[in-house]
């Protein structure tokens, strides 16, 4: 990697990291506002189904499958063509995504009464959803044709605007809290969703313009290419939306609880997912260019150990943080959320579910790195596979369990999901590639889960000496926590700490300090 490349990359990682901070602290003003009632939770149980349509219809699975066959048109073909293979892209994901949203508008009322809700007890939650449904369905139609500019944008290295522009779309629904909740309620901040995602998409329209894309949006019909994105983005949709199909599902199950409960379960979700997307997507998408080299030049082997080594990497940082997290969860919450109208009640409420979610977050950390394993071999079937038997475990086993032990049994459902979805995959690619689960695999895990157990003792001994102040309370047992699971990694010499450390530390400092 050159050094233009690599600053981008770094740009690109805090650019990622601020968005998702920023829609954290999105979430604390807009339920600092509204509190865990039955306006948060309409709010949640709208934004369901423009995400899944996000995500279906563009998401990841057009990136990987655009970006190639852009490049290998325009090294083959010339530019020229290549720019008609991405206006005619552009075209065909905005028409599919209108149509798509134009249906949700006209069925609205019966997705909300027999998709989300799911026998809501509060009458006044499907009335609001619906309004605020209706109103953030222009959403996926903006942020659909972004993902397919930032696709265009990256395929020329230009990765500063693709960066940035989600820290604008949470910027809006921020100051749509700010500014037009005391006006306009839960619609001012519908309204700050679709004004983001406007903003999302004015931000790539200059550099478009001065490619060429700007003229010419016409489609006379659809190339080989066109077809060929369109056939290899099928299978990898359901895969790249599984995580949030498992959401929706877990939220419409939740709706049936009440309000309270969706909005527990939603906050709870954000701060679970925070590391695991942050880590796992990391170590899963530069991990993947070398994957696919080892699989075209059949290197097995290579493969193999190239896999291992990430998986034990995930596991490295997500399950200490998981136990961290679970052990702490009170407090994060607290320091989080727990201000206006979201009491101590709520607090409870939401750290029950997180530590509870916690546990899944090893099962969730896999998921984005599993699945691109098995592209690299080009093997599209199995993913699609895993996500389904998932997806009807999460569905059996939460209602089964929703009756008798409320919200804890969609969030069992919801964990489970993902480990059986990780599980299948694991034992897939190691039949295919050879043995994953080796004596090498279960010493690194074992190491880690000893290393991980080490910081129980520390956490909750620093839990009790810790100030009054709630962010020394958070900030202590983490600090404390993490050292000493870096220095019991390594006394057990930990090779997944040399690789963090090396990909961090330029290796002239590294040569100097050795």
């Amino acid at each position: 990697m050159d050094k233009r490349l690599a600053r981008f990359a770094i740009i690109t990682t805090l650019a990622f990291i601020v968005s998702r901070l920023l829609g954290l602290l999105r979430d604390q003003i807009i339920v600092a506002h509204t509190g865990a009632n039955y306006q948060f939770s309409a709010y949640v149980l709208a934004m369901q189904i423009p995400d899944t349509i996000f995500v279906l219809l563009s998401g990841g699975a057009l990136a990987s499958t655009f970006i190639p066959k852009f490049l290998e048109v325009k090294g083959n073909k010339g530019e020229r063509y290549a720019l008609k293979l991405a206006k005619d892209i552009l075209l065909v994901i905005g028409i599919g995504t209108l149509i798509t949203c134009t249906l949700i508008w006209l069925l609205t009322p019966y997705i909300v009464d027999y998709v989300l809700l799911r026998g809501s007890n509060d009458p006044r939650v499907p009335q609001l959803t619906s309004e605020l449904l209706r109103l953030v369905l222009l959403q996926p139609i903006f942020l659909s044709l972004s993902t397919v500019a930032t696709s265009i944008l990256q395929s020329y290295e230009k990765f500063l605007i693709p960066a940035i522009a989600p820290i604008f779309y949470n910027l809006s629904i921020i100051a749509s809290a700010i500014f037009l909740y005391p006006m306009f309620g839960m619609i001012g901040i519908a309204s700050g969703v679709v004004i983001g995602a406007m903003l999302f998409l004015l931000l790539h329209i200059p550099q478009l313009a001065r490619l060429g894309l700007s003229k010419g949006l016409r489609i006379s019909s659809l190339s080989c290419e066109v077809k060929d994105i369109l056939l290899h983005m099928v299978p990898r949709l359901f895969c790249q939306a599984t995580i949030q199909i498992n959401l929706l599902i877990a939220v419409a199950f939740a709706s049936r609880i009440g309000p309270a409960e969706v909005a527990a379960f939603r906050l709870a979700w954000v701060v679970f997912f925070l590391p695991i997307s942050v880590f796992s997507a990391s170590i899963g998408t530069v991990t993947l260019p070398r994957l696919s080299q080892n699989a075209v030049e059949r290197e097995l082997e290579s493969f193999r150990r190239l896999l291992q080594s990430s998986i034990t990497t995930v596991t490295f940082i997500i399950l200490p943080a998981s136990i961290g997290l679970g052990l702490i969860s009170t407090q994060v919450i607290r320091l989080l959320y727990e201000h206006g109208k979201f009491g101590r009640s709520d607090t409870i409420a939401t750290a029950s579910i997180l530590s509870l979610m916690s546990l899944g977050m090893v099962g969730y950390g896999m998921l984005d790195l599993l699945p691109r394993a098995s592209y690299a071999l080009s093997k599209t079937l199995p993913p699609v596979i895993s996500s389904l038997v998932g997806t009807i475990c999460n569905i059996s086993i939460v209602e089964l369990l929703i009756s008798r032990m409320g919200i804890e049994g969609v969030v069992i459902g919801f964990i489970t999901s993902a480990l059986v979805n990780s599980t299948i995959l694991i034992i897939y690619l190691s039949v295919n590639i050879g043995n994953l689960l080796d004596r090498t695999f279960f010493i690194s895990i074992g190491k880690q889960i000893f290393a991980s157990a080490s910081i129980v003792p520390v956490i909750y001994v620093t839990q009790q000496f810790a100030s009054s102040n709630l962010f020394l309370q958070v900030l202590a047992p983490v600090t404390c926590g993490l050292i000493v699971y870096v220095l019991v990694s390594v006394m057990f010499r930990q090779k997944e700490l040399e690789i963090i450390v090396r990909s961090l530390i330029p290796e002239k400092i590294l040569e100097r300090v050795s």
